[in-house]
């Protein structure tokens, strides 16, 4: 059977999300992207079009109700990784569902990019037809979106007021003070806004309610996580799911394809649900330390802690969020791996982190914590490579999950391979030892050299080890040549100090340059080691 179909996307999500350099605008823009296609497309088109369709009875159907049933005029496939997927009887005329939505969602919404391709998709007849048909309407969206590229908000002419937020056309006169004060403000801004104040906040809250119990709160403002004054860093953290590509693809018929959405989009949200906890479970002890300054939101009884957390991006396999630069690291390898344990659909995903100070451009701390996935992905990649030739596995069936960071501050080149080689390159070689694996019990052994436990190790007893004089005098030493290490860590000795014994790296502490075989760079983790030391828990620290 062959129904017509319309595939919609959302492009340029990142970039919309981002664009605007306050929090608040981020958090709605968040939740304007995620009820798109439920709020806009489901209720504000199809059903005053006459369809009458429940937003969220797709994801209960157990069949396709217009494969057997022709009275269905219209029924939505999925929703889910910014696409959704709408099937219709052939005598209907998808034209007007495309130019109802796409008009909507400008006049509503400027500045979010959509794009759809309409044809046809089979139903029932075997799964080679579906998988084809599936396939030619991916691939026109493709071209669609090469093809076209509308304007959806009004272009800055240099004649105009520009926006504080965002730097486009300030348009609307921002009379409730959403942003802060009465001015004009773009108005994509505008929309951001006030679904902040309105709906995004409550629906996070709804989503975690029972993980919250009434007592905690998510912040709307990057000075509320948690840091202080004189460490004000936050820090963007980027994760993406491994394969999904491959796994989406592997998807033979309809009904395996959206339970695996589903599936997929119910893991992430467990996944940072068990991540809350553990935030909420260490938060009184984290309270009392100096290093922390945690604060509340409301009066009386009704006030709330605000947690050190934001998600930004919780949909599918991918994921942004936005917490206190001192925990960025821990957080991130808790997900990734509550992510790739063995309850339901089992994920193996890549993170980037990007440090950065609170008034750092965050756009551009996105696009690094972006490239920093990026960087972790291709140590993944090539983990799998090495293990399906090794063990003829296949790529979906081998689990390697992969961290990196990066401290952003002033003016630095735009992409992290230029930034680490200007500010990390010393004699032997470049001072970044990352990527890092996070190891779980379904991980591979491959690159144990590379574990991140490692590193919150080094990160937790070099402090120990050794007073900060001596620990700025290690960092200045590893730039330069052996010899100037050989008689550092001779003078160290000589009053009585040695670095650390990690397992696995006794070789650093005895050289802190090596490399493990002879085809191997020369490397070094105590640079990171020595960077991370101010964005963890500091317990225990030696004073100078």
């Amino acid at each position: 059977m062959e129904v017509k179909a319309i595939l919609f996307d959302t492009r340029s999500i990142q970039q919309y999300i981002f664009a605007g350099n306050k929090l608040k605008t981020n958090i709605g823009a968040s939740y304007i992207v995620d009820r798109l296609f439920s709020d806009v497309l489901i209720d504000g088109v199809l059903n005053r079009l006459g369809y009458g369709i429940e937003k969220d009875a797709w994801k209960t159907s157990s069949a396709l109700a217009i494969e057997t049933d022709a009275s269905v005029r219209c029924e939505v496939g999925y929703i889910g990784g910014g696409k959704a997927l709408v099937l219709f009887q052939p005598e209907e005329d998808t034209a007007v569902v495309i130019r109802e939505f796409t008009k909507e969602v400008l006049l509503k919404y400027p500045g979010l990019l959509t794009g759809a391709a309409a044809g046809t998709l089979c139903l029932g007849e075997g799964k080679e037809k579906f998988q084809s048909s599936l396939d030619e309407l991916y691939k026109k969206l493709k071209q669609n979106q090469n093809r076209y590229a509308p304007v959806t908000s009004i272009p800055y002419t240099g004649l105009t007021v520009p926006c504080k937020l965002s730097g486009g056309t300030a348009d609307i006169w921002d009379r409730n003070m959403l942003s802060g004060e009465k001015e004009f403000v773009d108005a994509g801004i505008m929309a951001k806004l006030q679904e902040t104040a309105m709906m995004a906040k409550d629906a996070m809250t709804k989503k975690f309610k029972n993980i919250l119990a009434g007592k905690f709160a998510f912040p709307d403002s990057l000075e509320d996580l948690g840091q202080i004054e004189t460490e004000d860093y936050v820090a963007i953290v980027h994760i993406d799911g491994n394969n999904m590509g491959i796994r989406f693809g592997a998807c033979k018929d309809f009904l395996k394809l959206k339970k695996l959405s589903l599936d997929v989009a119910d893991k992430c949200q467990k996944s940072f649900g068990k991540l809350l906890q553990s935030i909420i479970a260490e938060y009184d002890a984290q309270k009392e330390n100096k290093s922390f300054g945690f604060k509340r939101c409301g009066t009386g009884d009704g006030s709330k802690s605000y947690l050190p957390i934001r998600p930004l991006i919780l949909g599918g396999d991918d994921v942004t969020f936005v917490c206190m630069g001192r925990m960025a690291l821990e957080y991130t390898r808790r997900y990734i791996s509550y992510m790739e344990a063995d309850e339901g659909v089992r994920i193996d995903c890549c993170g980037g982190i990007a440090i950065l100070n609170t008034s750092y451009p965050f756009f551009r701390g996105y696009e690094m914590a972006e490239q920093l996935c990026g960087e972790a992905k291709k140590r993944s990649r090539r983990e799998k490579k090495m293990l399906e030739d090794k063990e003829k596995k296949k790529a979906e069936d081998i689990s390697s999950s992969w961290l990196d960071f990066a401290l952003l501050h002033g003016e630095q080149a735009p992409d992290i391979s230029d930034i680490r080689s200007q500010e990390y390159s010393g004699v032997l070689g470049n001072m970044h030892f990352g990527p890092y694996k996070v190891f779980t019990p379904a991980s591979n052994s491959a690159n144990k050299r590379y574990d991140i436990d490692k590193l919150l190790a080094g990160i937790r007893l070099l402090p120990q080890a050794m007073a900060n004089n001596k620990i700025k005098e290690l960092r200045a030493v590893l730039a330069r040549d052996a010899h100037a290490m050989e008689r550092f860590v001779e003078q160290l000795c000589r009053n009585g100090g040695a670095l650390p014994l990690i397992e696995g790296w006794e070789g650093y502490s005895r050289q802190l340059w090596c490399r493990e075989a002879e085809a191997q760079e020369m490397a070094t983790p105590y640079v990171d080691i020595i960077e991370m030391m101010k964005f963890t828990d500091d317990t225990g620290r030696l004073s100078v």
